[in-house]
Parts: C-alpha cells; sequence; structure tokens
C-alpha cells in the first residue's frame, strides 16, 4: 500500500518498517506476480467465442 497509494520509495518503506530493502521489494513483487496471473487472459480461452 506504501509503495503505490503512498508513493513512497522503497528505502523509505524499509526505513519505516524496520525490514531489509529486499524484504520489502520482495514482499511488493510477489503479490504483483500472483495477482498478473490472475489478470492476464487465460491461454485456454484466448480465441474461443463465450
Amino acid at each position: 500500500m506504501l509503495r503505490f497509494v503512498e508513493e513512497w520509495e522503497y528505502h523509505e518503506i524499509a526505513a519505516a518498517e524496520a525490514f531489509p530493502i529486499g524484504t520489502i521489494q520482495w514482499r511488493v513483487f510477489n503479490p504483483k506476480k500472483k495477482l498478473a496471473v490472475h489478470l492476464s487472459p487465460r491461454r485456454d480461452l484466448v480465441g474461443k467465442a463465450a
């Protein structure tokens, strides 16, 4: 939330939460990766009529 809503930089979040920057980067990257899977079109449905 801080990264996207509040537009904080990784180092600001790391300082506020007392975690290493790498941990913060992983905690942002991992949910983004999972969300992308759910938002991308399903390959098995591409080109098929509904």
